[in-house]
C-alpha cells in the first residue's frame, strides 16, 4: 500500500470537545484519526480536560452553595 500523506484538517474541530466534552473529543478523534492523527489526539485530550474542569467546577460551586446556606431542596 502506498504512503498517503496526512491531510491538514481545520482547527474548527476543536469546538467538538470544547462543547461536547469527552463525547465530542471521541467523535472528533474518530473523524480525524486517519487524516490528522496529532490533531485527533489533541481533540481527545481537550475533551478529557473539559470533563475534569467540569467536575472541579461542579464540586467548587456545590461547596459554595452549601456553605452559604442556600436550601436547594425546597
Amino acid at each position: 500500500m502506498p504512503f498517503l500523506p496526512e491531510k491538514k484538517r481545520s482547527n474548527w474541530w476543536y469546538l467538538a470537545p470544547l462543547l461536547g466534552g469527552i463525547i465530542g473529543g471521541v467523535c472528533a478523534y474518530f473523524a480525524l484519526r486517519k487524516d490528522d492523527l496529532p490533531k485527533a489526539k489533541k481533540c481527545l485530550y481537550v475533551g478529557i480536560i473539559m470533563v475534569v474542569i467540569g467536575i472541579i467546577l461542579e464540586g467548587f460551586f456545590a461547596t459554595v452553595i452549601f456553605e452559604q446556606g442556600y436550601d436547594i431542596n425546597v
